[in-house]
């Protein structure tokens, strides 16, 4: 379960300090499909990256599974991310030089998992992903599509519970980003914990809550 009390976050500069989340309280349940909206400069991509544990607030608290993510030391800050969540941007962020099957498997390398079994589980992803046939390509040869879809199974095998997506459709056209939606519909059924930063109405539709940002404060959860 996602936790969080009264989370400010400010950035501070030379020419003074941004309010960019203010006094924000929000539970997300185990298995929900949440969706994060707002106008740019609102706090959606601040508050994604607070809930994924890149960034840390200036004040509140922050429990993830019950554990005081405020309070954890860095190392173990890092080891909780890893281990609890996965990410997908809309620019998809894969590793230009390796292949499909290379990308998906990046975060399986850390983990005690048999050649066997990683083999396995890589390959029944890409075939229920329909990108089976791209295995040996790589990401310049794809489509952005075909891109994000290998980006969802990345973040897929690494078994975290909760996947965080930033705006993963904005640069997709509508026939692929209602397909990459169907996909975290199926996320979602398979038990994840999905949370989608997007600016579009309708494919926040698509989830189960919508949490509205205005200017740092939720005006609708």
């Amino acid at each position: 379960m996602i936790e969080l009390q009264n989370i400010s976050k400010i950035y501070k500069s030379i020419n003074g300090k941004t309010d960019a989340l203010t006094d924000v309280s929000l539970t997300i349940s185990e298995g929900e499909f949440v969706c994060i909206m707002g106008k740019s400069g609102s706090g959606k991509t601040t508050l994604l990256n607070i809930i994924g544990c890149m960034d840390k607030a200036s004040s509140g608290e922050y429990c993830l599974d019950a554990v005081n993510v405020s309070k954890l030391s860095a190392n173990k800050f890092d080891r909780l991310r890893r281990e609890k969540i996965s990410f997908i941007f809309q620019k998809y962020e894969l590793m230009s030089k390796y292949t499909v099957y290379e990308n998906i498997e990046l975060p399986m390398n850390a983990k005690r998992i048999s050649r066997k079994e990683k083999k396995q589980k890589i390959t029944d992803i890409m075939k229920r992903l329909g990108i089976y046939e791209l295995r040996d390509k790589f990401p310049k040869q794809l489509s952005g599509g075909e891109q994000q879809r290998v980006a969802i199974a990345r973040a897929y095998v690494s078994d975290n519970k909760y996947i965080l997506a930033d705006e993963p459709t904005g640069a997709l056209d509508n026939k692929n980003t209602q397909e990459i939606m169907n996909i975290f519909e199926e996320l979602k059924d398979d038990g994840k914990t999905i949370v989608l930063v997007t600016h579009d109405e309708e494919i926040a539709m698509r989830g189960n809550r919508i949490i509205r940002l205005l200017d740092g404060k939720i005006m609708e959860a």
